[in-house]
């Protein structure tokens, strides 16, 4: 039973991340990875890591991960 609840937070965590993350690449506009400025890449790595380690560690508030996406990234693209 506890593989199944385990199982049901992860699929909510990709479903919520999922959609923040489309909105963010399309924020930061379509181009190749040879074509990014090392800004831009850096800040696709940082948010690798962090969506990957509130995929891995379940103990990881969720809501911080979101924030990151909706509160820190948006505002350097505008």
């Amino acid at each position: 039973m506890e593989l199944a609840k385990d199982f049901v937070v992860l699929l909510a965590r990709v479903l919520t991340i999922l959609p923040l993350m489309l909105l963010v690449t399309m924020i930061m506009g379509k181009r190749s990875i040879a074509e990014l400025p090392v800004f831009d890449f850096l800040i696709i790595l940082t948010l690798g890591a962090v969506v990957g380690a509130d995929l891995a560690d379940p103990s990881i508030p969720h809501l911080h991960t979101e924030d990151v996406f909706t509160t820190q990234v948006p505002p350097m693209y505008h």
